[in-house]
This record gives C-alpha cells, structure tokens and sequence, in this order.
C-alpha cells in the first residue's frame, strides 16, 4: 500500500490575519500577543522566531515564538520596581497556531519606552532576561536610587535632587505626588546637610567673614550665599507665590535673616527695599536701562493717551501698595510672608 505523501513544509518570512480593523502581516521578529487559556488572564506577549507553512498555497501556518514573561508569572513575583508594561525576555521557545494571536504589540528597550510621549496599550518595555528553568535574571542587578535603594520604576513619580542628581519618591522625602509636581528645585537631606559642611574652618563670626561666611542661624555653624539659598530654595519651593503675600523679596529677607546679615535677623520686605533704593548699586549701565525703560515707555504711553487720569491712578496704586507692606510687615506681621 502507497504511503501518504506528507505535505511540503517551507519557512516564511510573512503571514497574514484577520484583524479587527482589516489584515495584519506578521513578519519574523515581530512582537504579538496571544490568548490566554483563561480569558480572564491578560494576554501573553512573544516575539516570532519562525513561521512555518505547509499545504496548498502554505494555508497552514505554525509559528514558533520566544515567550516574554510579565513579572507574576516569574518566580520571584511581581516587585515594587515593576512597571506594569515590564516584561522579561525568556528562554522559553514554543509552536503556536496562527488562531491564538489576538494581534501585534511592541516591545521597547527600557531607555526607549521611558522617552515615549505616549504609552498605549500594544506598548511593553524589557530590561532584564530570565532564566524560566532557575528564575535567575540577565542582568542579576540594576542601579537603585532614592533612599529605599529600589530600582527605577518608569511608573512612579521622581524628583531630582539639583545637587547630587540623585533620584527621590515623593514620598520617601516627606511629599506627596501633587506637592512634588509644584517643585521648581529640589535638594536632598544629604547635599543639604553636606553644604552645611562645607565651612567648617569659618568660625561664624561676621566681623571676621565679611564677604564668604557667615553666621548660620539654622543649623548652627557658618554657612556660604550658597548655603543659605539653597535652604531657602528648599523652604520657598512648596509656597505659592503672591505679589502681596509671598514674593521675591521676602525670598531674599528670608534668606538674609538666615545669615543674620549685618548683624541682625529682622530683615523684611520693607527694610529690604529701602536698603536697595539708599544703598543699591547697579552691576552696570545696561541693566539700569533694562530697569527703568519698561517703566517709561509705560510711563508715557499712559501718560499720553490718559492724561492726569492716569498719572493719578499711578500714584494711587503705588500709595495702596506702600501702604499695604507697611501694614503687612510692621502691623499684621503675618500677612506678608517671610
């Protein structure tokens, strides 16, 4: 009795499926997710190592995949560094048939996935290799940040210390999510303590440190321009800025009280402006000009088109607003921030 020829088999570069939103061609080295056995699970995402056709016209087609593991299904367990797009390259192999495909997805380097504007649902990234047999990973290590000494999680929000340039949890440095997206800077614990430091040698002493170091009241010690801003940045980062309430000037009274300059603690934003207008000097002639010409072309372009309107209008705000810091600063002391 003649035996039954077996069909031809032939390797692919290409096969195409029925999609949702018309055809989908899948070429070797693309990345698809395939159905899981229990449609609750979520899909299983591979990476197409072969395609293989047999029959009329290569009708039947099997494909062999590289499986990528999603962290729950590793032995370790999903950690709290895992993205919930991570996946891991393993060095599982299997034959599926084209029905279980339930379409195409994209797996991204981890530094590629991070620099995307948009993550949509067909995106993954990967960053280790796993050992399915051992559960060991390649590599069996990555760089940490923060204090808690975890792993970047592409999901969870970081602030960046200015300084170091390390990486921070809101909430390991005593901040919630909302308050860290309103940061403008950022300093850690240790670059803060650190710069404190620095000035040891410098006994704190203004008569004899009139230009570099001065008397820190907060910590005790000396401390530079430099100290002083930074607490101050670090201080002022999470108030809201108001022209009459929280400005730049009580930016930098703050910042002088701190340094007790001149001798004393009771700068405010008065006695800072009237120290700038007596005793202010300018860096030089262009930075009058950038000053002061603003202020007359408004001047007189106001002026012009409203008269003596206009004029007593100037004069009037510029009393109220006189009159509103003296009473914030010397009255209702807490009115004006410091």
């Amino acid at each position: 009795m003649a035996k039954t020829p077996q069909p031809q088999k032939r390797l692919l570069e290409s096969f195409t499926i029925k999609g949702l939103k018309g055809p989908i061609k899948i070429k070797l080295g693309d990345y698809v997710l395939l159905m899981a056995p229990d449609p609750s699970k979520k899909p299983y995402v591979a990476r197409v190592e072969e395609i293989e056709g047999s029959g009329a016209q290569d009708a039947n087609v099997k494909f062999r995949v590289r499986w990528y593991y999603r962290p729950e299904e590793s032995i370790g367990g999903r950690q709290p560094f895992h993205g919930s797009k991570e996946v891991f390259l393993s060095d599982h192999y299997d034959q599926q048939s084209v029905d279980s495909i339930e379409g195409k997805c994209y797996v991204h380097n981890f530094q590629d996935y991070i620099k995307l504007q948009t993550i949509g649902a067909e995106d993954f990234f990967c960053r280790f290799k796993y050992k399915s047999a051992t559960g060991s990973f390649i590599p069996d290590r990555a760089t940490v940040f923060c204090k808690c000494e975890m792993p970047y999680n592409p999901d969870d929000l970081m602030v960046e210390c200015e300084d170091c340039a390390d990486w921070f949890h809101p909430s390991c440095v005593n901040l919630t999510n909302k308050e860290a997206k309103k940061l403008d800077h950022f300093y850690c614990e240790d670059c803060i303590a650190q710069n404190r430091k620095k000035l040891q040698k410098c006994n704190g002493n203004t008569s004899q440190s009139k230009g570099k170091c001065y008397k820190l009241l907060e910590p005790e010690g000396a401390a530079t321009w430099d100290d002083a801003l930074r607490k101050g940045v670090q201080e002022f980062q999470l108030r809201s800025y108001s022209l009459f309430t929280c400005n730049c000037h009580s930016f930098v009274a703050n910042n002088l009280n701190r340094l007790f300059y001149s001798g004393h603690d009771k700068w405010n934003v008065v006695s800072l402006a009237a120290v700038m207008f007596l005793r202010g000097r300018w860096v030089s002639t262009a930075s009058m000009v950038k000053t002061f010409l603003p202020f007359v072309l408004v001047l007189t372009i106001g002026t012009l088109l409203g008269g003596m309107t206009f004029l007593i209008g100037l004069v009037a705000f510029a009393a109220v607003m006189t009159g509103w810091f003296l009473v914030g600063t010397y009255c209702i002391k807490s009115l004006v921030e410091l």
